[in-house]
């Protein structure tokens, strides 16, 4: 409650909290977080207060260990699933319908059991008949087309934001943009259900990316039972960090390398508290998916292979073509999935998801059962690829078959163009798909083609110098070991990962004696695709979304000043005073940006500070709840800082009505003055509402704003919702310097000023802007904003 010159106060709403689409202030989260903590300290008295500052300094642990144990508890649940719908398109269990093949026949050794039966058999179709088969494929075909519709109708109908992977906007959302529908409890349950649907239909799509997703949902929803964290966007993000780790944990079964993973790829702040708390978390959720057991071995490990025999140096060779090979497919993969993704947003194609997602399945249905290195468990199917024939008795025949050498390479050649193909089609479908998996298996189907290449060189010419090191004709080379280098080269040319892919590849495989193989791969596939963009699919996905994503680990060198990457539209501001509650309530209806300067006049532009739009509204609605619209809004009055260093002497106020902020009034309160797509065609072309020049035009409003002498009986002070204080800069500051603040401050909006007169305003969006038309050779990008879905 504000009391000034003796008159009642009025007290304001809880914390402030951002709309959609709106990018968070990481200063002022920070500024809050430490002043909760001050008071939390400082509070004396209460016999309870010693066991609620214990609760309130380790509720960031009690919800790492809920967030942990639902992420794993919801991976073993989707492994199941999936497990058992993938079977249920072949056949059933005689012993109970939702049993899978594992569990119906936990005992059998090979794939015949007699308590399982196909769905030709059911239907007593002769097991050697044409028809037999025919009937397998049809099945094969529909079934998988029907998962994918009804996958795709879930995604559609109650939850848009559970299609993909999600790891493009959790990286948007972890570097501070809000997407309130992104995890929420029904984006968690359809992104389960779909994915499992997607996966068993025999999608080129992979569930490892998604269980990021899924990990992030646990996090917000759990982050909501805990104040601290649900009402400070800046420290969730510190827990949504640990989450997004706990999923790569999950999926992998790699602790290690998701927090890697957290701290290479996704994250955009992670201090030294939150490696600490992530590692615990990633460790934790790993514990609760072995519990569960999902892979009915005991074992997290989805790859594990043992090899009898340590690689060559000559093998280095091989492996850099492979990795050379694998980095110029990632980057024709990116381009042309993107490529496809804009064409599908842009064409009839974004009317009908579910029937594009349902060719797009018959299709792949359709080539996958013809090729058994397509058909089947993805899964399963690398597995069998890394694997070594001397060690793993259960790999197929023409793995292992000299005599059918020529036919296999031309087979793993054949699918390994087709999952290419595929994959550019299938990632960007409105339905749950990863592309880790796919990624994965394209790259073990060239490796291991040329691992048997290699192996046939060697069969056929032992006597070169080349395999003098060899000591013996029979064991020296090993196909599988090329198809794990070729798994983490692919996957590196398409994700950009590096040192997390590596460690992810050891702890999938548990080959720590392959690393330096990996290494090169990843270093070789890295600089190749590098050559043609730095950007991964989901950097490229995240620029074609609009996400307003900066990245803090990218550098760039600019030439130009401030005052030269300003927007050219029309500055629009408020002035300090002349308004009232109708006035101001038509102006935001008038102008849809997010934040507006605050000056003194229009004439003068002496900046007094900024105010948010969600607070500018907020502050309006509790004010209309008391108060007629006629009623001053001043935004300096007598107690306020920026009022004393105005010189104003006004009169003697018997009663003041005041709106406290939701923080104190030093804490920067920066919010980005972006349009939306239904502002003014005059503002339509520019992310920011800021002028280049200083000289500004009339407000068009139909209302004057006159400066105010006396004060009036009754008014809503503004000041306290006013950032008194926001950043800015001068007018010939370098934007390498505007850059680093973004970058490093977490910054939204920086004003420009010349002696203390505001001539415009950069927000990141004008960062990002610049850096895609200058840098990237790209067209302007147009962002997502609170008043559009994408």
């Amino acid at each position: 409650v504000v009391d000034v010159g003796g008159g009642t106060g009025y007290r304001g709403p809880p914390q402030y909290d951002y709309e959609n689409y709106e990018t968070i202030d990481w200063i002022r989260d920070s500024s809050n977080d430490r002043r909760q903590r001050t008071n939390v300290e400082k509070r004396k008295g209460a016999w309870w207060l010693p066991i609620y500052k214990i609760y309130f300094r380790t509720q960031a642990w009690i919800l790492i260990i809920l967030i942990a144990i639902s992420s794993g508890l919801a991976a073993g649940v989707v492994d199941v699933g999936t497990e058992w719908l993938s079977d249920l398109r072949r056949g059933f269990c005689y012993h109970g319908l939702h049993l899978s093949r594992s569990m119906c026949c936990p005992n059998a050794v090979d794939r015949n059991c007699a308590s399982w039966t196909t769905w030709s058999a059911a239907l007593h179709i002769p097991l050697d008949s044409t028809g037999s088969w025919m009937f397998d494929y049809v099945w094969y075909i529909l079934v998988a087309v029907g998962y994918v519709g009804l996958s795709a109708w879930f995604v559609k109908t109650f939850a848009r934001f559970a299609a993909g992977s999600g790891i493009p906007e959790v990286k948007t959302i972890l570097g501070g943009f809000v997407i309130k529908s992104f995890a929420t409890p029904m984006t968690l349950l359809i992104k389960c259900v779909g994915l499992m649907l997607s996966v068993s239909a025999g999608l080129n799509a992979g569930k490892e990316g998604p269980m990021v997703h899924i990990a992030v949902c646990c996090g917000e929803i759990f982050s909501w039972l805990f104040p601290k964290y649900a009402r400070n966007q800046g420290k969730k993000r510190e827990i949504l960090s640990a989450a997004a780790a706990a999923g790569v944990s999950v999926a992998f079964g790699a602790p290690i390398g998701g927090v890697l993973f957290s701290l290479e790829e996704v994250s955009y702040y992670f201090p030294h508290k939150v490696l600490w708390r992530t590692f615990f978390c990633a460790n934790i959720a790993a514990l609760a998916l072995s519990l569960m057991n999902p892979l009915h071995n005991g074992k997290l490990v989805i790859f594990e292979v043992k090899y009898d025999h340590m690689w060559h140096y000559f093998e280095l060779f091989p492996f850099i073509i492979v990795a050379l090979v694998c980095g110029l497919m990632g980057t024709f993969f990116i381009r042309m999935n993107i490529k496809m993704c804009f064409f599908r947003r842009n064409s009839i194609l974004r009317h009908y998801p579910i029937v594009e997602a349902m060719t797009v399945a018959g299709v792949t249905a359709l080539f996958s059962f013809i090729n058994p290195h397509l058909t089947g468990n993805t899964g399963e199917m690398v597995g069998n690829l890394f694997g070594e024939c001397s060690v793993d008795q259960s790999l197929n025949s023409d793995l292992c078959n000299p005599d059918l050498a020529s036919s296999t390479i031309g087979s793993l050649l054949a699918a390994t163009l087709t999952r290419l193909l595929l994959v550019i089609f299938t990632f960007g479908l409105r339905v749950p798909a990863g592309v880790f998996i796919p990624c994965i298996a394209i790259g073990a189907s060239l490796g291991r083609a040329v691992g048997i290449i290699v192996e046939m060189l060697h069969r056929n010419y032992a006597s070169w110098a080349v395999f003098a090191v060899c000591k013996s004709s029979s064991d020296c080379i090993t196909p599988g070991v090329y198809a794990m280098v070729g798994a983490a080269a692919m996957l590196s040319g398409v994700t950009r990962m590096t040192v997390s892919l590596v460690v992810i590849m050891f702890e999938l495989t548990g080959q720590l004696g392959y690393i330096l193989p990996l290494m090169l791969a990843v270093m070789v596939s890295k600089w190749v695709a590098d050559a043609f963009g730095r950007d991964g699919i989901y950097d490229e996905h995240i620029s074609l979304n609009g996400y307003p994503f900066l990245d803090n680990k990218r550098d760039y060198r600019f030439n130009k000043l401030a005052i030269d990457i300003m927007g050219a539209n029309d500055l629009i501001v408020i002035e300090e005073n002349g308004h009232t509650i109708a006035t101001l309530k038509a102006f935001l209806q008038m102008y849809r940006y997010t934040g507006f300067p605050v000056v003194d006049t229009k004439e003068n532009m002496s900046i007094r500070g900024y105010i948010s739009r969600a607070e500018l509204r907020s502050a309006l609605d509790h004010a209309s709840k008391s108060l007629p619209d006629t009623t001053p809004c001043l935004f300096a009055v007598p107690s306020s800082p920026a009022y004393a260093s105005h010189n104003h002497t006004p009169a003697a106020s018997p009663a003041i009505q005041s709106i406290p902020s939701p923080s104190s009034s030093s804490g920067v309160e920066l919010v980005p003055a972006i349009p939306s797509s239904s502002s003014s065609s005059s503002s339509s072309s520019s992310s920011s509402s800021s002028s280049s020049s200083s000289t500004t035009t009339p407000s068009p409003l139909p209302f004057r704003h006159q400066p105010i002498v006396d004060l009036p009986d009754v008014y809503v002070d503004m000041s306290v919702w006013t950032d008194q204080s926001p950043l800015r800069v001068p007018e010939h500051t370098p934007v390498n310097t505007v850059f680093d603040l973004f970058k490093k401050l977490g910054m939204r909006v920086c004003l420009v000023d010349r002696e203390g007169r505001l001539l415009g305003v950069i927000t990141k969006k004008d960062i990002l802007q610049h850096i895609a038309t200058n840098f990237h050779h790209k067209l302007p990008v147009t962002f997502v904003n609170r008043t559009t879905n994408r």
